[in-house]
């Protein structure tokens, strides 16, 4: 990228972080977006949208936007949050088991609160293709958490996918689910599917700094570049 377009990019991304927007505003179970920006608002805690980190590694994720107050979210956050949304689901607190619950299981209705999830959170993960039906596909959101009690160097991941169509074995029910971080991710490794799920206090909200800027920037300039 020349120069000029480098400058161009930082400048538009510094416009977008400082000027004031008309946004659509969503509401859900207590927690508000905006898509002005990548914040998804509860009464104490906010939520970076899962989809602001996807495909990064817990550590680059931290080295981009600890110096705004990100941190990992811990177990018992992911399961407040799940708790807000009604799935349904108590997460176990040990990090080496499974677990997975079932939404509400009908082919002719929406399940709100996963399409609620999935819009506040941003989507990770979409197939609308074969063998899913495009007019029924895959979709969900999902990310890396976890408080690595056991010291095992491994973390789990978790996530909310809504209902969907497979060709072959027909509907299937949507789903909240933890995994266990046994032989998992380690904070290095990064995947095309996961975000990270980062939280801060209400309270600790600040600008995005200036290396979060030149992320967004690198996102924009990697998008220039594929549109050559």
């Amino acid at each position: 990228m020349k120069l000029p377009s480098l400058l161009a990019s930082l400048g538009l991304v510094g416009c977008l972080a400082a000027m004031p927007a008309s946004a659509a505003i969503i509401n859900y179970a207590g927690y508000q977006y905006d898509d002005s920006s990548n914040v998804v608002v509860g009464d104490t805690l906010e939520w970076l949208r899962w989809d602001a980190t996807l495909d990064l590694s817990i550590n680059e994720a931290l080295g981009i936007f600890a110096a705004d107050g990100w941190r990992l979210a811990l177990h018992d956050e992911v399961a407040g949050l799940y708790q807000d949304f009604g799935f349904g689901i108590a997460l176990d607190a040990n990090e080496n088991t499974e677990q997975e619950v079932t939404l509400a299981s009908n082919p002719t209705a929406e399940d709100d609160a996963a399409n609620a999830f999935i819009e506040l959170m941003g989507q990770t993960i979409f197939n609308g293709g074969f063998p899913f039906s495009p007019l029924d596909p895959f979709s969900g959101s999902m990310a890396l958490y976890g408080n690595d009690t056991d010291g095992d160097g491994f973390y789990a991941f978790t996530g909310v996918n809504d209902d969907f169509t497979d060709l072959f074995t027909g509907y299937n029910a949507g789903t909240v689910f933890k995994s266990s971080d046994d032989n998992a991710f380690t904070a290095d490794v990064g995947v095309n599917t996961l975000g990270v799920a980062l939280v801060r206090d209400v309270s600790a909200s600040v600008p995005l700094s200036s290396t979060a800027l030149l992320f967004g920037a690198g996102v924009l300039g990697a998008a220039a570049a594929r549109r050559r």
